[in-house]
């Protein structure tokens, strides 16, 4: 009887074992870095907006890192670049960003002398609130049209 005892605790110990590997085989993948495409050279006609595909965080299990990276060409400023979250994939609204900026804002009057070398390029941080779905909206301010490229990187 002892011996049958032992080796049931052996059985459930190697089970315990084998599922906590498990485990953490399926949280090795929150490392993983997904580049979402929210504009790839869109052209927004002067006095006018756009707004993004939609991304749907939930397949990705995303760790909390945003980071945004925009380019801007041509004649046009944007007037903002901004995020907007969804629960439901239906109903969107405008957040306030941790980065301090206003509602929702990643970018605003960015043109392609903006950015960090002001070459209309820049990567913006930022930390969206708990949401299933996020996109982006651009809009012009009635300078010309401006071709936008805006890769959103989540980790």
């Amino acid at each position: 009887m002892r011996l049958r005892l032992d080796h049931l605790i052996v059985r459930a110990l190697l089970w315990a074992i084998f599922i906590l590997a498990a485990c953490l085989s399926v949280r090795a993948g929150d490392d993983e870095v997904f580049v979402w495409r929210a504009f790839t050279s869109s052209v927004v006609a002067s006095n006018s907006a756009a707004t993004s595909t939609v991304f749907n965080v939930q397949s990705h299990r995303p760790v909390g890192l945003y980071a945004a990276q925009i380019e801007v060409s041509g004649p046009g400023t944007l007037t903002n670049l901004a995020l907007e979250a969804s629960v439901d994939g239906m109903n969107f609204d405008r957040p306030m960003l941790s980065t301090g900026s206003r509602m929702g804002y990643l970018a605003s009057s960015f043109a392609t002398n903006s950015g960090a070398n002001s070459d209309g390029k820049d990567v913006i941080q930022f930390a969206p609130p708990i949401a299933r779905f996020y996109r982006l909206t651009v809009s012009e301010a009635a300078v010309g049209a401006a071709t936008v490229t805006v890769h959103v990187a989540v980790q």
